[in-house]
């Protein structure tokens, strides 16, 4: 170490040592190749002393071997320590040092003087290698972000696009170079971002997502939306040379917007649907009642859970159309549940829609509480019948027949409720146009008759219940 140290000393090279990051440590010989004393080299000072022309392509070559903790091996020229400042070629090698676990302790190696004609030729070659292959790596970069690109001189002409730009308008890279946005891009799009262009040339600052929106290139014509962002190009004086622009697309947030805003609209309108329903129902409860406080109590809270059960189906199918057979299992669910005589029966694929299952869930319990209270429900032996069918014409048929009850006549118009005025009046209005709702007194048993139109019908049939 002490000969080799000896040596460095004398001016024949460079021993230096740099940490696992690769900042320089120790340099041997340092002070008598470059004039420089010791703490200016340490870090990254050394790199200070190389020629402006070899900087980039040596930093390259470093990080490379540092990231891949493989050999380094690279040629720059280094200014020599004289008054005139020249350059002499030089060639740095290094390699790491690890621990017997594998761990990356420290980088050591050598520089030395390769100023000769042939091997400052050959370090010329391998220099040039190095500037191509690192332009060509950027080039790489540069076309496969997922965002475009571009660079536009004083006069607003572009000096170069990345493919992901280019697409943009539709037209090759070179289709670009040396024509204004106006030129070559959609209005929606050259026009707010030529304006961000003209005030960074103006006032020297970044201007930021700026939006644009125009048509895509293609056959099928849909509008997409871009935020633009330009910031200004300076040289080493500080003036600027041109604006830099990226533009990234963000036609899919944007639409993600537009679906929540019109989601929470939806929202709004069910949940104000939802509490005039239960005004609605309360207010009807509550005349039924009179100053019954317990009848009052047991008719809203049988209502609530009414729908509070078509609530639950709905959000289950999102809020989409629902099966016409789960729709009537779910309004009378507290009766099938208890084993009350009431036969299922359908045909038919229906689907109905959110309003239309809400209000047949209702319409569903009212019934079913009628008939426990009076009609056929309320004494053994009777039953009911609950049966659907799909016509031809897509007109749903349901039919609600009681029988084996007490003799049945029709209420006198003082004593029909909340559920029979939504029968006969509520019920056709929410089923929709052209709906139609019978409901008749026989002696044997309260009819009831639905007609309206649903969604299409699908061709699975539906098993009775």
């Amino acid at each position: 170490e002490r000969r080799l140290r000896a040596l460095a000393e004398a001016g024949a090279l460079v021993l230096w040592r740099a940490d696992a990051a690769g900042g320089w440590t120790e340099a041997a010989g340092w002070a008598g190749l470059t004039g420089q004393t010791p703490p200016a080299f340490r870090g990254d000072g050394w790199i200070e002393m190389l020629n402006p022309d070899d900087r980039a392509p040596t930093l390259a070559e470093w990080g490379r071997c540092l990231v891949a903790r493989g050999q380094i091996g690279v040629e720059f020229r280094l200014r020599n320590a004289d008054e005139a400042g020249s350059w002499r070629w030089v060639r740095a090698t290094g390699v790491p040092v690890v621990t017997e676990d594998g761990q990356l302790v420290e980088w050591v190696g050598a520089i030395h003087d390769v100023t000769d004609a042939r091997g400052a030729g050959a370090a010329h070659r391998f220099n040039e290698a190095q500037v191509r292959q690192t332009v060509a790596e950027l080039r790489a970069v540069y076309d496969t972000v997922p965002v475009g690109l571009a660079l536009v001189d004083p006069g607003l002409r572009f000096v170069n696009v990345n493919a992901r730009f280019a697409a943009i308008s539709g037209l090759p890279t070179e289709a670009h170079i040396g024509h204004a946005p106006h030129e070559v891009m959609p209005d929606g799009l050259a026009n707010p971002l030529e304006d961000a262009q003209r005030q960074v040339l103006a006032t020297g600052r970044p201007v930021l997502d700026v939006t644009c929106t125009g048509q895509a290139p293609g056959a099928v014509q849909h509008v997409r939306h871009w935020l633009a962002s330009c910031h200004p190009v300076k040289d080493a004086d500080g003036v600027v040379t041109g604006v830099s622009a990226v533009m990234q697309d963000v036609t899919e947030r944007m639409r993600a917007e537009r679906s929540r805003e019109l989601l929470v609209t939806e929202l709004n309108h069910r949940v104000k649907n939802t509490l005039a329903r239960v005004q609605s129902i309360a207010a009807q409860s509550l005349r039924r009642a009179g100053t019954t406080s317990n009848g009052f109590g047991r008719d809203f809270v049988g209502r609530l859970q009414a729908l509070t059960r078509s609530h639950d189906l709905l959000a289950e199918q999102g809020w989409d159309k629902v099966d016409f057979a789960r729709v009537v299992r779910a309004g009378l669910a507290p009766w099938l549940e208890g084993g009350r005589a009431i036969r299922l029966g359908g045909s038919g694929r229906i689907q109905v829609d959110a309003a239309q299952a809400q209000t047949l869930v209702l319409a569903l319990h009212e019934l079913a509480t009628n008939a426990v209270r009076h009609g056929a429900l309320s004494r053994p032996g009777g039953e009911v019948d609950a049966t659907w069918s799909l016509g031809e014409d897509g007109t749903v048929r349901f039919d609600w027949r009681e029988s084996g009850g007490p003799a049945v006549a029709p209420p006198p118009a003082e004593r029909r409720g909340f559920g029979m005025r939504m029968l006969e009046r509520g019920l056709t209005h929410d089923l929709g146009p052209g709906a139609e709702v019978n409901v008749s007194f026989p002696e044997e048993g309260l009819r009831v008759a639905m007609r309206f139109r649903a969604g299409l019908p699908s061709l699975a049939p539906v098993a009775a219940g």
